[in-house]
């Protein structure tokens, strides 16, 4: 059973410095970096509860309650002095009794109000926490079942039709021995970083400040690249010369483990010559609302074939080289409030359904994983020991590292103490130039609140995923392109990655179509007065005269990337909306030119070959039975369905395309705030399909 409840929250953010600011320092990397290090002038007394960054949460109830079902309260600040860590206060949970409940906080739609808002909070004193390490297998896996797997090497595609494969169980990689390498490369390397530095490996160097969506700065010093993340779900988001993969929920619409495999390792190889170490995906999250914006990116509500999905794009996108990160943990179901909820879900529900999919993707050795903006069980996903610690680093073994989604870490103590391993995009709101790690952090570590074991370990992870993707070697190729200023010859190399990939694109598409009825048709064709004989589909080649209809057949009239991150819909879709931009900062010259072609999709089409223009061109060489090709793309107007009404009359066949469209919940389209407002068809399309079917 999953319950979904919304709820309001305030945030108020403040410096950990005297003078108001954390402040950058000396740092190996290009770009600015969200330091780990205080001002020299700032000391651990400096830092105050009443200035630290504070975040609380509240569930409105009755005043009339009891104790026993007052909600959870959760609030966060920095410790008061390095000499008392004790007297401050922390992220906890905690029931307080009705004598002592702060009031509630307003409801609010918008997840992070301006700084300086005020907040409700419920203080308890903080704890420091002791680390202990996460346990790892202690029997080695039977080696005629469990074989020792490379990424860069995953079994093949287990087939069960083939003579071979169909009559031996299928191999089931083991890649505990290629983590314990990657283990023992990341505690050499780490073993030389000062704290500081540990640190910076945690932490992003804040929104717009590299060439990537995420970017975690260089140690050149000690032979550390830094890292690029990069999304989307269906190709390199922001760049040029890259592949529009068909969606997953299309690639696992074939049902075929072979093409969803080599889909992933399209896209990784796509990554990978783009220069991203980490691929921010693939999404699992379950559609268990027909309306949920963002089910799409997924494949589908069945935990089984979203479990094997994930399993063999993450073999096939690992096998490239790149890190793929699976996403969102867990419970992200829905777009509307989406910052603003808690699902209350039980161990079996989690068990059977919802965790299933990530359970699978670390069986296939997947580097990272990223958690949700939602709450669970009324704890953030970003700071949620039991689903991060307990579920998914200790049950399931996950020896990778857990980023936050974009702007989801919420504090900094109850954040590390909850699995959290690495800050996204770095700063607590687009720009704001603080951090709940970098300063903080650091700064929690030297009062002895979080152990420095604690930082080792989420360092440790971070590093042993980039060694377990070999992405160490000197041949592994360095950022070239500029996610936020695609038009900047300085940055963007254009490296053309798309390959023959258009096959598998093509073959995907293809054997992804699910056909829902496909009966004999009642009437006879109107030109030879003959019966069809048999169902619609598909066509022989023999028609005379064709119909197209409906706007999905039609070409976008502004090109297939018209719409900002794909948030539009006025012609043939093949990809939903997100995963872009909230905030852009435009830099002059390039300003017409950016606003032209870097707010983009998803994934920028290179072309998008509409239904229309397919058929026609398969009419242009059917001139040996001289077919009439017509169409009609306006949906709405009378006058044109009452067009329609003759044109279809006369036709030996007719084809609508309809559709519909969602996404992120940052967009909203006619209506639709990323989640759906209703499961009709788009642009009258019922209506569409009624008037030609009647004739």
């Amino acid at each position: 059973m999953l319950l979904t409840l919304g709820f309001g929250f305030g945030l108020a953010v403040s410096a950990v410095s005297a003078q108001g600011s954390e402040s950058g320092v000396a740092s190996t990397s290009a770009v600015p970096v969200i330091s780990s290090v205080l001002p020299p002038s700032s000391s651990p007394s400096a830092v105050s509860a009443s200035s630290s960054a504070a975040l609380s949460i509240s569930i409105p109830t009755s005043a009339s309650a009891s104790a026993s079902s007052l909600p959870t309260v959760i609030s966060s600040e920095a410790p008061s002095s390095a000499s008392a860590p004790a007297s401050a206060s922390s992220v906890s949970s905690s029931v307080p009794s009705s004598a002592s409940a702060p009031p509630s906080s307003p409801s609010s739609d918008v997840p992070f109000p301006p700084l300086g808002a005020p907040v409700n909070r419920h203080l308890v004193p903080i704890v420091p926490f002791n680390f202990t390490p996460f346990p790892i297998p202690s029997h080695q896996p039977i080696s005629s079942i469990f074989i020792p797997t490379d990424p860069l090497s995953p079994p093949p595609v287990f087939d069960s039709s083939s003579p071979t494969s169909g009559t031996n169980p299928p191999t089931i990689p083991s890649f505990q021995d290629a983590w314990d390498i990657a283990y023992s490369k990341a505690k050499s390397l780490l073993s030389t970083f000062t704290l500081e530095e540990k640190v910076n490996i945690t932490t992003g160097v804040g929104w717009q400040n590299g060439l990537c969506v995420g970017n975690i700065p260089a140690n050149e010093a000690k032979g550390f690249p830094g890292l690029c993340l990069e999304d989307s779900p269906l190709g390199v988001r922001f760049a040029d010369y890259v592949t529009a993969f068909p969606t997953a929920l299309m690639a696992a619409s074939t049902w075929n483990r072979r093409l969803i495999r080599e889909r992933g390792l399209a896209m990784g190889r796509e990554h990978v010559g783009k220069g991203v170490n980490v691929a921010l995906g693939p999404m699992m999250n379950m559609g268990r609302v027909a309306q949920g914006g963002r089910n799409w990116e997924g494949f589908g509500a069945d935990p089984f074939l979203a479990g094997e999905a994930a399993y063999e794009t993450v073999l096939g996108m690992q096998q490239a080289g790149i890190t793929a990160c699976a996403k969102h943990f867990m419970f992200n179901e829905q777009e509307h409030k989406r910052t603003t909820t808690s699902s209350f879900v039980d161990s079996r529900t989690t068990h059977e359904i919802y965790a299933h999919p990530f359970l699978r993707s670390v069986m296939a050795g997947v580097g990272s994983v990223m958690c949700s903006y939602n709450a669970i069980n009324s704890t953030y996903a970003c700071e949620n020991s039991p689903t991060i610690n307990a579920l998914l680093k200790s049950e399931y073994g996950f020896r990778g590292y857990m980023m936050s989604d974009w702007q989801a870490t919420l504090s900094t103590f109850g954040s590390v103490e909850g699995g959290l391993d690495m800050t996204m995009p770095g700063d607590i709101t687009f720009d704001s130039g603080d951090s709940y790690f970098g300063g903080n952090l650091t700064e929690y570590v030297r009062n002895g609140t979080i152990p420095e074991e604690r930082v080792d370990d989420m360092a440790t992870r971070i590093l042993a995923a980039w060694y377990l993707a070999h992405q160490d070697s000197p041949s592994y190729p360095t950022t070239n392109f500029n996610a936020f200023n695609i038009p900047d010859e300085a940055t963007n190399e254009r490296v053309n990655v798309q390959g023959d990939h258009y096959k598998i694109v093509r073959e995907i598409g293809r054997a992804g179509i699910v056909l829902l009825k496909n009966e004999k048709p009642k009437q006879k064709f109107p030109h030879t007065n003959t019966d069809l004989g048999r169902p619609a589909l598909p066509l022989t080649g023999r028609e005379r005269a064709v119909l197209v209809a409906g706007l999905d057949a039609a070409p976008q009239r502004g090109g297939p990337n018209m719409f900002s991150d794909q948030g539009g819909n006025e012609g043939i879709l093949a990809m939903g909306w997100g995963s872009g931009q909230r905030g852009f900062r435009l830099r002059w010259p390039a300003l017409v030119f950016t606003l032209a072609l870097a707010l983009r999709t998803t994934a920028q089409f290179p072309y998008l070959i509409s239904p229309y223009e397919a058929l026609q061109h398969r009419a242009l060489f059917n001139r040996s039975i001289g077919t009439l090709f017509d169409w009609q793309f306006d949906d709405f107007t009378p006058s044109a369905l009452t067009s329609l009404l003759s044109q279809a009359a006369r036709k030996d066949a007719a084809l609508v395309f309809i559709n519909s469209d969602s996404g992120e919940d940052y967009i909203n389209f006619d209506g639709n705030e990323g989640d759906r407002k209703n499961l009709t068809a788009w642009h009258n399309g019922h209506t569409l399909v009624q008037t030609v079917a009647s004739r």
